[in-house]
């Protein structure tokens, strides 16, 4: 399932979020790359950034935040998997 999308403007390449990974596209929709998200062990009774001793389960990474932050040139995600975690990568 696609969950969100971003063009970055200098190049026209198109990032989607989806559950369990990302996807950079050309503009001709050509796939150029992905990275795996998930799944993930993880449990809703865990707080993020803490030692967690709930039981936890293999979770789908649905992703929430997709957004292109072109000056510093880096793409932001965040998924559903350890309470809405942030990744800051450089664009792909």
């Amino acid at each position: 399932m696609l969950n969100r999308m971003a063009v970055d403007p200098q190049t026209g390449s198109i990032y989607v979020g989806a559950v369990n990974a990302l996807f950079k596209l050309s503009p001709q929709l050509e796939l150029l790359d992905s990275v795996v998200t998930g799944p993930k062990m993880d449990s809703v009774n865990c707080s993020p950034g803490h030692a967690c001793i709930e039981p936890m389960a293999l979770t789908g990474n649905v992703n929430k935040v997709l957004v292109i932050d072109d000056p510093k040139r880096r793409l932001i995600a965040c998924g559903s998997v350890g309470q809405v975690n942030f990744k800051r990568n450089r664009l792909l």
